[in-house]
């Protein structure tokens, strides 16, 4: 893998503050539309999770 220690710390900072904000502003949006805030979610994480696999795929 071609990172350095700096890049590492950075993505794992943006991870710890993304949870840091979803953990608190998820569970009131849940209450009010449990379904869609649900569903967001998956989606944002799918989003997630596609992006990283295909900046993966372009570095090989």
């Amino acid at each position: 893998m071609h990172t350095d220690v700096g890049t590492i710390g950075l993505s794992a900072t943006a991870f710890l503050f993304v949870a840091g904000l979803t953990g608190v502003i998820l569970p009131r949006y849940s209450d009010i539309i449990r379904r869609r805030a649900l569903f967001g979610s998956i989606a944002v994480m799918a989003l997630g999770r596609l992006i990283a696999t295909s900046r993966r795929m372009s570095r090989c």
